[in-house]
């Protein structure tokens, strides 16, 4: 019997280790080609990264939260992005690309016909020089 649970004891070590070895090496979507959307506040803020694949990875922040990880594909059509969550729940959303002076902007429509630019997105790095 001690046999048993020793060769039980072994195989589950060795299926755990299998899992961690296996999960390390799936790439970090964040380093994958494609193009990285902040939006970033204070305390808070959203991450969006659309991959060249078409696929998309995206996450809220903030300083006494957990980062929940959502997955989808997103498409583009002229210069509305539109993304389609993994889970039936989360809601398809859409972002309009718009141009201020020689700054991007990913802004969403929120089902309102003008896009609101006090939830924009803008690509990381991008510095407009006046905090956005």
């Amino acid at each position: 019997m001690t046999k048993i649970l020793a060769l039980l004891a072994f195989m589950i070590a060795l299926l755990a280790a299998s899992f961690f070895i296996w999960r390390s090496t799936l790439p970090d979507p964040f380093e994958l080609p494609g193009k990285t959307w902040i939006r970033d506040f204070m305390l808070a803020g959203d991450k969006i990264r659309l991959l060249d694949s078409g696929q998309y990875v995206s996450y809220h922040w903030c300083d006494i939260c957990e980062i929940d990880y959502r997955y989808g594909a997103w498409s583009r059509s002229g210069d509305t992005f539109t993304l389609r969550p993994d889970t039936p729940d989360r809601p398809v959303r859409k972002l309009v690309q718009q141009t201020v002076g020689t700054c991007q902007y990913l802004v969403p429509l929120n089902g309102k016909p003008a896009p609101d630019f006090g939830q924009a997105f803008q690509p990381e790095g991008q510095d407009c020089g006046h905090g956005r």
